[in-house]
């Protein structure tokens, strides 16, 4: 629940997608490391996140690390602040647009994983641009959009990116265990992505201008 701390999670998938980049673990706190682990698969979505999350770690500063160790008391301690207007509009920097950018980035990983089990024929590349058309391009304006584009269709080649998900694994169930927890982590990702978004229209917090 998003009303309590959540401990980071044994979870061996999200320790696979954590192998795919260099960590960016460091810019969030414990208690957000499924998302840290989700967006270290993609940096180029993480970016947006890791520039605000200065004012994520002033404001638990501030308040305190007891009043801001869950999501609604970190959102509901920065609205009680006045840095936002009425009808969604975040102030950015703040921790608001920090989550804000790392929900969206966690729904682009999961239409990444999900795309992947679903459509084993089609290439990382055509997979992760209907991802990003589907969760992301509506909030990014055309110079954003352009370099997606071209950093999208220059992924590389599917069994590639399994390498990196299960080096470990042996090559002829490499592919097989690497769909199945990618079904898994999507599964944990849907979830705090509906959780986080409730929150967020429920705080009067859900921005939906571009970037």
């Amino acid at each position: 629940a998003l009303c309590t701390p959540v401990p980071p999670p044994p979870c061996r998938p999200l320790r696979r997608l954590a192998r795919c980049a260099p960590p960016i673990n460091t810019a969030f706190s414990p208690t957000h490391a499924l998302a840290a682990a989700s967006l270290a698969a993609s940096p180029l979505t993480a970016r947006p996140v890791l520039g605000r999350t200065q004012a994520w770690e002033a404001l638990g500063k501030r308040r305190g690390a007891a009043q801001v160790a869950t999501l609604r008391g970190l959102l509901e301690a920065e609205r009680a602040s006045g840095v936002h207007k009425p009808g969604g509009v975040l102030r950015d920097p703040s921790a608001g647009i920090a989550l804000t950018w790392l929900r969206r980035s966690l729904a682009f990983q999961r239409g990444l994983l999900q795309g992947l089990a679903a459509d084993r024929g089609a290439t990382l590349s055509a997979v992760a641009t209907a991802a990003y058309k589907a969760h992301l391009e509506r909030y990014h304006n055309w110079v954003l959009r352009g370099t997606f584009k071209v950093c999208l269709g220059g992924l590389p080649a599917r069994d590639v990116f399994l390498d990196k998900l299960g080096p470990e694994l042996r090559p002829a169930e490499r592919a097989e265990v690497c769909y199945r927890e990618a079904a898994e982590v999507g599964e944990a990702m849907r979830r705090a992505d509906e959780r986080m978004g409730a929150l967020l229209v429920a705080l009067d917090m859900d921005d939906q201008r571009k970037a």
